[in-house]
């Protein structure tokens, strides 16, 4: 009987807490934080243009974007969107090389917008549902462990799919004509599926054992309420400049969680062990601040947004699911382990003479917020998008984004067999919107 799956449960465990991001403080400090961070965003035409689009929203996606925008808005609008995501992996550690891949297609966004006749300025409000950011991607890893009390197969395997998803009602209005400011109130919700899987194999039949298995899943439902402001100020039909803020919000974190292990002995013998809970909890997010420009010239557009979060702000609001740390070494281990980070979005437009086609590019790069990080833990994405008038009253919007970026885990402790573990991960997002006004 060899001791190699005894710690096998300690080595998975710790693999988890040190896969989301390089460094030390266990996944139930930094998840948290990583599912509610980075959110992409709602519209093609908004992730066409990278994502730069709070001085140019004008259609019902303003809602998300700068609710000031809607002001712009002169007819009954319905906009729906669909997505696509394609999330590649490929982790390396040794020369050893595993490729996995996971593709989800999901409803996106469902909005109304209703302008209120005025004698002069604009009053416009409108109500809808989307979904910002999605969860879905996986990972996997095998190799043979040939180190001589360890000559095993070993796999590891990695699940996640959900999303965050709001249900947003909110306004605009112009103060002057060349002012208009709004306002939403967001009701954000979503699930976040987790599942993680451990398996070794006596392939070469050097022990009394002959499979280990240990599977452990966390199932996360999330909810907050915000509320987001924004203005809007135009230099006649040239120039135009946006500010938005969104106020402090709490999220609460219900989570389930389940851990399985399965030992089958040479024999057919098997043993078995299982554990399982749950823990509710609440962490609070400081203010989101944005600013943003559009220069608009005869047929071209170009943009650009920047967004500030100050991560070191985020707090433990009740005790942290980890029965290591109380919700003031938590909250230190915040402050310490983050920073603030401003997020940069550029973006251009062309619009084809005498066809009403519009042709769009962006790229966006969003630094990471830990410390000590740099330019090459940053994520960059690049966008292309297209724009098609079918009618006077339809429009079809199409958006591709390409993110790419490196996720590195250290040297486990228990452990010295998996070290310098290095995946490159790739995400491509398809958007296509379709918007009716009448």
């Amino acid at each position: 009987m060899r001791r190699g799956w005894v710690k096998a449960v300690g080595l998975t465990v710790a693999f988890v807490w040190l896969l989301s991001e390089p460094g030390t403080a266990p996944a139930q400090i930094d998840e948290p934080i990583n599912l509610v961070r980075g959110s992409m965003g709602v519209g093609a035409r908004a992730l066409g243009l990278g994502g730069a689009y709070s001085s140019v929203a004008n259609d019902y996606t303003a809602l998300y974007w700068n609710p000031a925008g809607l002001a712009a808005i002169r007819k009954m609008e319905l906009n729906v969107g669909m997505s696509h995501t394609r999330h590649k992996d490929d982790a390396t550690m040794g020369g050893n090389v595993t490729t996995d891949e996971m593709n989800r297609t999901r409803f996106n966004t469902l909005g109304f917008v209703v302008p209120v006749p005025t004698y002069r300025g604009s009053l416009v409000f409108a109500v809808g549902y989307h979904r910002p950011k999605t969860f879905d991607g996986s990972f996997s890893f095998e190799w043979f462990n040939s180190t001589p009390d360890d000559r095993v197969l070993q796999r590891w395997n990695e699940f996640e799919e959900g999303y965050l998803s709001m249900w947003s009602a909110g306004g605009a209005i112009d103060l002057s004509p060349n002012l208009s400011v709004g306002a939403s109130l967001n009701f954000w919700g979503g699930t976040n599926d987790y599942q993680w899987a451990f398996r070794e194999f006596d392939s070469e039949n050097h022990y009394t054992f002959d499979t280990y298995l240990s599977e452990d899943y966390i199932k996360t439902d999330i909810k907050a309420t915000e509320v987001r402001g924004g203005a809007l100020f135009r230099m006649g039909r040239i120039l135009r400049f946006s500010a938005t803020i969104a106020a402090p919000k709490t999220f609460h974190y219900t989570e389930e969680w389940g851990t399985d292990s399965k030992l089958t002995y040479d024999d057919g013998v098997v043993s078995d062990s299982s554990d399982g809970g749950t823990s509710d909890y609440e962490m609070t997010y400081p203010f989101v601040f944005g600013m943003g420009a559009s220069l608009h010239l005869l047929n071209i557009l170009l943009t650009g947004d920047v967004e500030y979060t100050d991560w070191s702000q985020v707090k433990f609001k009740t005790d942290p699911p980890v029965a290591d740390y109380t919700r003031s070494e938590a909250n230190l281990m915040i402050h310490d382990r983050y920073r603030a980070t401003t997020n940069v979005k550029l973006g251009a437009e062309v619009t084809l003479p005498f066809t009403g086609i519009q042709v769009r590019g962006g790229v966006a790069v969003r630094p990471s917020p830990l410390r000590g990080a740099t330019a090459k833990d940053a994520q960059k994405f690049y966008s292309l998008g297209l724009g098609v008038l079918l009618d006077k009253q339809m429009k079809l919007d199409v958006a591709w984004v390409r993110g790419n970026w490196t996720r590195r885990t250290p040297s486990l402790s228990e452990s010295t067999d998996i070290r310098d573990l290095s995946e490159s991960i790739r995400r491509d997002l398809f958007m296509v919107t379709l918007a009716f006004r009448f």
